[in-house]
């Protein structure tokens, strides 16, 4: 299940060509509209691109769409420190509306989804090399790609592959997959039992790495080789198999994410009220500072100055304290309130005030 249409089409055609068409289908469609219930969910790629304030929602639909018995992966990148808004470049130019987590900003919503949380991995240099190969193979067709698009692409896409590879090396990305499950006994209680099935159902590797050199020799049997490479990987899958699976791909949720609009759409006046009733609890805001901020929180004089300001005032609601005392329309509480911190509401039309306000605030 995908949103992208070109991965939903190569995806049918791979499937078509190694013989198992009748054994799995494709589906260009919105994880939110899909039924029925399965033994098995796998989410590949896709949970960077749903946005904090869905993370509920995410959850708690797959909760539904599991079986009682039933096993749930999530793989995606993560970033290892505490929560933080998205690199701005990466926002804009490759990723809109993406985000990639802590592992403290996923945990809260799959606790309250009811699930289990039976097994974390964490992957950590093994998508640099991916990411690497990527370069590699990018660099040595970069004049195909230029032709397709422009230099201007290329550099853009050559500075996102060398950039996220040293973020995974340098600068604490990951790789994160998460087991969930409804029950507490629905998988083994450790990782053993999969080494010992990937052993006993390994298929004969001499003979398909011999039908795949045939078949990739060329001449004249070479239709007929490449049938035989397709009957191999069928009968390696016809084993005792699943009633029902479904993989979320990688696609762009779009949908999920709250577009943000230009600050001139704001009103900075009703920015400046919201900004002096509840924000000048913690920061400096203009010349009202009844409470003069906490500790090191920055002023949103010293916020204005900066370059990624529309990033921080469009996110601040995703980001560490925000979440505990700011509510979000549809999207459920992280916690329950300590007795002596009063919440308040923020809508997007809010977020568009309070960077209008901002904007203001910047240095003639």
């Amino acid at each position: 299940m995908t949103l992208s249409s070109e991965q939903h089409k190569l995806s049918r055609q791979r499937a078509q060509a190694a013989g198992l068409a009748d054994r799995v289908g494709f589906h260009l469609r919105d994880d939110r509209e899909q039924t029925g219930t399965y033994d098995r969910i796998v989410s590949i790629g896709m949970f960077e691109h749903v946005g904090m304030p869905h993370y509920q929602e995410y959850f708690d639909k797959l909760a539904g769409l599991l079986r009682d018995d039933g096993v749930a992966l999530i793989h995606t990148i993560a970033d290892r420190g505490t929560p933080a808004a998205t690199n701005p470049w990466m926002r804009k130019y490759i990723f809109p509306g993406g985000h990639c987590p802590s592992v403290s900003e996923i945990l809260p919503a799959i606790e309250r989804a009811g699930l289990w949380v039976t097994d974390i991995e964490i992957l950590r240099l093994r998508y640099a090399g991916t990411l690497r190969r990527w370069r590699e193979r990018f660099m040595a067709n970069r004049h195909r790609v230029v032709e397709l698009y422009d230099a201007r692409f290329c550099r853009m896409w050559e500075f996102y592959l060398a950039g996220c590879e040293m973020a995974f090396r340098r600068m604490g990305m990951m790789v994160v997959q998460i087991q969930l499950t409804k029950s507490i006994d629905a998988v083994p209680l450790t990782r053993d039992s999969m080494a010992r099935w990937e052993q006993a159902h390994a298929p004969d590797d001499a003979a398909l790495e011999a039908a795949q050199r045939t078949a990739v020799g060329g001449g004249s049997n070479r239709s007929a080789d490449s049938t035989q490479v397709s009957e191999m990987r069928r009968k390696t899958m016809n084993r005792p198999r699943l009633a029902a699976a479904i993989i979320i791909a990688a696609g762009i949720q779009t949908a999920l994410a709250w577009p943000m609009k230009a600050w001139a759409e704001g009103d900075a006046e009703a920015g400046r009220r919201i900004a002096e009733t509840h924000c000048a609890r913690c920061h400096v805001v203009g010349d009202f500072n009844p409470m003069g901020g906490i500790g090191s929180t920055p002023s949103f004089q010293l916020l204005a100055k900066r370059d990624d300001r529309l990033e921080r005032f469009g996110t601040f609601f995703e980001r560490r304290p925000h979440p505990v005392f700011v509510r979000v329309p549809g999207v459920a509480r992280w916690t329950e309130l300590p007795s002596h911190v009063t919440e308040f509401t923020v809508t997007p039309a809010n977020i568009d005030d309070i960077i209008a306000f901002v904007e203001t605030l910047r240095p003639q």
